[in-house]
């Protein structure tokens, strides 16, 4: 038998784009180019040949968000809000070799949510696969290097300047899962992907009144992707009683959700790893919660 260590992690360039499911992706279009200044690039919808969604996509220096809403009351987007809110489904990794990374993730413990795949059209090609990650939440592996159309094929031009406002590249982008749960996924992504742990939060760091947070901070060496997981701490501190608020707040859920995302977005160049707490600040100094992510 292979044993995982002698399998090779997958190879991974960066981040592609990060998909939010929301109940309105029009709505959230507009919220997004008028407040955080992202162009409108590209639509998917009815018009293109998508009958059960519309899909907006957005891009500002090499952040790159689709927002995603159903046009009907069934099927996977719209089943996912009525659990969770307007959140994140998909955290895109862009890659060389979409099949190599599905096939190196999968044979190192990750769960396939969808096999290696082909999406064609007049401008070329994309290869995607899928795995899953925290809560609902998947990894979607993306090969373009063959394909020159404005976003995937399916997908429309769609040009509305939002002006900017100086956002450059996704800093770091956030798990909070289940109490407990946080070192089972730190494993994860050192296990599947080679990440290593280089800073941690307790409730030293991380409290307020009623509530505290444990946090590890793992990254790609080599590309310096960063996957903070965090959870409540379930211990009593001083000021701090951890079951009493969720992590972070989904934008349009009423329910507090145990399992959420949230991504960093940065208008600095990246940095070097450091252990401060005022580093972190320093590097995603434009912030934005992208909801629940359970």
């Amino acid at each position: 038998m292979v044993q995982v260590a002698e399998i090779a992690v997958p190879v991974l360039e960066g981040t592609d784009h990060v998909e939010l499911w929301v109940g309105n992706a029009r709505q959230a279009a507009y919220h997004y180019r008028k407040a955080f200044g992202f162009d409108v690039i590209a639509y998917a919808g009815p018009e293109t040949g998508v009958r059960d969604r519309a899909s907006y996509v957005l891009q500002q220096g090499k952040v790159r968000l689709v927002l995603t809403a159903p046009l009907q009351p069934e099927g996977d987007v719209a089943d996912h809000l009525r659990l969770h809110g307007d959140g994140v489904r998909t955290i895109a990794l862009r890659v060389e070799d979409a099949t190599a990374a599905y096939e190196a993730a999968t044979a190192r413990g990750a769960r396939s949510v969808a096999e290696p795949s082909r999406a064609e059209d007049e401008h070329g090609v994309i290869t995607s696969a899928s795995i899953a990650t925290f809560g609902d939440t998947i990894h979607t592996f993306v090969e373009r290097n063959e394909y020159s159309g404005v976003f995937w094929p399916g997908y429309r031009a769609d040009n509305r300047s939002g002006g900017g406002v100086g956002l450059r590249f996704i800093d770091h982008t956030v798990g909070n899962v289940d109490t407990g749960k946080m070192d089972d996924w730190i494993s994860f992504y050192s296990e599947v992907f080679g990440f290593t742990v280089f800073q941690e939060f307790d409730e030293k760091d991380i409290a307020t009144q009623y509530s505290a947070l444990r946090s590890k901070v793992a990254r790609d060496p080599r590309t310096q992707i960063t996957m903070p997981i965090r959870s409540r701490n379930t211990s009593t501190t001083t000021g701090a009683a951890a079951s009493s608020t969720s992590p972070s707040t989904p934008m349009t859920s009423s329910a507090p959700c145990r399992r959420c995302a949230t991504a960093g977005l940065s208008s600095s160049p990246p940095q070097a790893p450091t252990t401060t707490r005022s580093a972190i600040a320093r590097q995603a100094s434009t912030r934005t919660s992208t909801g629940c992510a359970r």
